[in-house]
């Protein structure tokens, strides 16, 4: 009988050891990858000087410097970011058209079923072969959505824990739009999400485009306003929020160094850049992504929605 007590003790010991080294650094990971993404930050990809494809954390909190590096990532050149925002891993693009994950500080996984570029509802092309991914945004539902370039009009889409099972939207302009031309010239470089589920996209002419329902397969955008960037290319969008301001929306812009602004009064109240919020280091910023969804941009022209409300 004590034989068979001490036998199912150190078995419950055995699996009660068991359970905390399994739970135990998955709670913890869970727990960093919750922390690690704030609202208040911003991610940005660099490219060019000793650190080019890592991605950089910048916190408004600290007037948008640059608080870590949230990958190390030595897949090659810059492209496109994200970040889950139930989660808080990092999603990226390398040469090729190659699509990677990583926890916080941890080793990039590559994604091999969005590599490339879909060619048709058959699959992709062969993995690293693709032209590269220039956009790269998560809806705060975890939807995932990376811009085709090339002037396609055409954006991957999938949900995070299901990357393997892809579909495409179609991007097209309102047919009154006066800048609906400028879709078809290949030149978006980024999209980010706000509180209604609205897409704002940017294009490398400095165009700031809005789609208001983001549900179907087919959207319609809306061109908000011109920025003139003056000789750098509008790179990446992304929004912020803080403790003294409810939503601001930030640009990144190529040039010989990287920078963070911010849009300031579209609609109706002026359109301009601000100062850089952030400037510093060899290369450019080619990407900017955050886990903030406001729903009051001040400043920034809202206009009808018909995006589905949380």
């Amino acid at each position: 009988m004590r034989r068979r007590r001490a036998i199912a003790l150190s078995v419950c010991v055995a699996t009660a050891a068991a359970m905390a080294f399994s739970a135990g650094p998955a709670a913890s990971r869970a727990r960093a990858a919750a922390a690690a993404c704030r609202p208040s930050e911003v991610f940005a990809s660099a490219d060019g000087g000793d650190d080019s494809a890592d991605i950089h954390a910048h916190d408004a909190r600290q007037g948008y410097a640059r608080v870590r590096t949230s990958v190390d990532n030595a897949k090659g050149t810059a492209h496109a970011n994200a970040v889950n925002p139930k989660t808080g891993v990092h999603w990226f693009s390398g040469p090729g058209g190659q699509v990677f994950s990583a926890e916080e500080q941890g080793r990039p996984y590559p994604w091999t079923d969005l590599s490339g570029t879909p060619r048709d509802a058959a699959g992709l092309t062969a993995a690293g072969k693709g032209p590269e991914k220039e956009g790269f945004g998560f809806r705060k539902d975890a939807r995932a959505y990376i811009l085709e370039p090339g002037g396609t009009g055409r954006i991957i889409t999938f949900a995070a824990d299901r990357p393997k099972t892809w579909s495409t939207v179609r991007l097209v302009a309102a047919a009154d739009d006066p800048l609906a031309a400028s879709l078809r010239y290949g030149s978006l470089s980024d999209l980010a999400f706000d509180g209604h589920d609205r897409a704002w996209l940017s294009s490398l002419d400095g165009i700031i485009w809005r789609v208001d329902d983001t549900e179907g397969a087919r959207w319609q955008a809306h061109s908000v306003v011109r920025l003139d960037t003056g000789d750098t290319a509008l790179t990446g969008i992304a929004f912020a929020t803080d403790r003294d301001r409810l939503g601001a929306l930030l640009v990144s812009t190529a040039g010989t160094t990287r920078t963070i602004r911010e849009v300031l009064g579209v609609g109706g109240n002026g359109h301009y850049l601000s100062e850089p919020l952030y400037s510093g280091d060899a290369g450019s910023y080619t990407d900017l992504a955050s886990c903030a969804y406001p729903k009051d941009l001040p400043g920034l022209s809202a206009g009808p929605s018909r995006a589905r409300r949380a």
